[in-house]
């Protein structure tokens, strides 16, 4: 539901608009739409150098150096810069959360949840039954309106989504602006379908006459039970959508976007476009001519030409001394105060001047602001995804013929940084030297995926049978392998030594 619809809105209360009018906000800054967020909008606090445009008219120069999107993206690189290991007590349980999360695409939805909560400040994921297949997927926080306080669970009880669409005039209805709010509870997901005129809802409608319910109804499938009732049973206890704040402050979702990092964008913005100015004049400087070759040149100075009276001289150019180190410095302490706002790192964004190679331990060091902002927003991400997965489980066994043991969910987020295989090895290799450490704790410090420990243990196994010789693993050898008798095989001495082919005395 786009914003622009939401203004017209009068059913929407005061916070309800308030919401749906930062998530706009925060979505033109990430998208980069500066000009029309400061400059259209009468936000900036810096006034801009008018030039003259190719096509002969006059506009500002504003160049937009957009901090906001690099920020949130390396946020969710710290988070899923990896897919996350999700794992359960249960082997086939564990097999079907793979599995959901195999068809989903979860990295992928994931990354994609943790950008959009680091500019809007919160996220949603729903479990939902897809041709017979439990998925999970994201939904557009804009559509989605929390009701009530948050709850012990961090969840709130109920959720508002609102989708509203313009359905065209045909010879049987007119055109009509329509609107589905679907109310999420715990247990059951209501929905009702309204005409939408002047603001206001003016009718409720069936719910076939949604036009995505119609086209399915038109393929020939059978939406039954779903259509024909406006409160629709999940069949589990559980909410069917799962709310993720970025951060908490007294309960409330905040974003990433604080006042004083959008006033330091601002900033950065206007030094970045200062410099532009500067280096526009040298690459473009004004042409001075003496007044006696007015009659012979442009009239208009806005073409770069100016006649002086001084007297006979040789044409020549303007220049000034621009003192762009001032500028540049003055440019690069408001990116380092906005990086410190934001919690992260230069070397995380590759924007650290005269970097040289680094051990990844290092880059890991120097990214502590960034690491550590990361592991406070995975304290949400992880009981989050325990709880979409979990959904989207029970819902799989109301699937006929889909009965298994739910176990404990287990989440690890992993956020990509390469380890140093060199000092990794070094470590474990003394460890294991000194007998602090067994090889499945060394290959789970490598890995970190179980399933993939398992699966090198089970190889390690195979390779230690196939190099011990089968006369001490007392296997199937072949019958001219084995000793035929006991008396037969050599006698060590007590000094080690080997007393030949003479054979051991027999009992009388």
């Amino acid at each position: 539901m786009g914003t622009e619809a939401c203004d017209n809105f009068d059913f929407l209360t005061t916070a309800e608009k308030a919401r749906l009018e930062w998530i706009r906000q925060a979505r033109l800054l990430f998208d980069g739409e500066h000009r029309h967020y400061f400059l259209h909008e009468g936000r900036t606090e810096y006034s801009y150098r008018r030039v003259l445009k190719a096509n002969g008219r006059t506009d500002v120069l504003y160049v937009p150096d957009n901090m906001l999107d690099l920020a949130a993206t390396q946020a969710a690189d710290l988070l899923f810069g990896e897919s996350p290991l999700i794992s359960s007590d249960a082997p086939i349980h564990k097999d079907r959360l793979k599995a959901i999360g195999d068809r989903s695409g979860l990295q992928q939805v994931l990354h994609s949840c943790a950008v959009d909560a680091s500019a809007e400040a919160e996220t949603f994921l729903e479990g939902i039954l897809w041709d017979q297949a439990a998925y999970v997927q994201q939904v557009d926080a804009l559509e989605v309106s929390p009701i009530g306080p948050v709850m012990p669970d961090g969840q709130h009880p109920a959720y508002m989504r609102r989708q509203w669409t313009e359905r065209p005039a045909t010879p049987t209805t007119p055109a009509a602006k329509l609107l589905l709010e679907q109310t999420y509870r715990a247990g059951s997901i209501e929905r009702h379908l309204w005409v939408i005129t002047g603001g206001k809802k003016e009718k409720e409608l069936a719910l076939t006459e949604w036009p995505a319910y119609a086209e399915r109804i038109a393929a020939g499938e059978d939406l039954s039970g779903t259509t024909d009732r406006n409160v629709c049973p999940t069949g589990i206890p559980w909410n069917t959508l799962v709310w993720i704040p970025n951060r908490l402050v007294r309960k409330q979702a905040v974003s990433d976007y604080s006042k004083g990092v959008i006033t330091l964008q601002d900033t950065l913005n206007a030094k970045t476009s200062q410099l532009a100015v500067i280096l526009l004049q040298h690459a473009n400087p004004k042409l001075l001519l003496p007044e006696e070759a007015k009659g012979n040149g442009p009239e208009n100075s806005q073409v770069g030409v100016y006649y002086m009276r001084v007297g006979a001289f040789e044409p020549k150019y303007l220049t000034w001394e621009a003192q762009l180190e001032a500028a540049q410095a003055d440019r690069k302490f408001a990116m380092s105060q906005m990086l410190m706002q934001l919690q992260t790192s230069a070397v995380l964004l590759g924007m650290e001047e005269g970097a040289a190679a680094e051990s990844y331990d290092t880059v890991r060091v120097r990214a502590m602001p960034a690491v550590g902002k990361a592991a406070r927003r995975s304290i949400f991400w992880v009981e989050g995804l325990r709880t979409v997965m979990t959904v989207a489980s029970m819902l799989e066994q109301t699937i006929k013929g889909n009965r298994y043991d739910l176990g404990e969910i287990s989440v690890k987020l992993r956020d990509g940084i390469p380890v140093d295989g060199l000092a990794q090895a070094n470590k474990l290799a003394t460890l294991r030297a000194a007998g602090f450490m067994p090889v499945r704790q060394g290959l789970t410090e490598i890995y970190g995926d179980d399933a993939k420990v398992e699966e090198l243990m089970a190889e390690l196994k195979t390779e230690a049978a196939e190099a011990t010789p089968n006369i001490l693993l007392q296997t199937d050898a072949a019958p001219d392998q084995l000793p035929v008798d006991s008396s037969q095989l050599p006698v060590k001495t007590p000094q080690g030594g080997n007393m030949g082919e003479t054979p051991m005395p027999q009992a009388a």
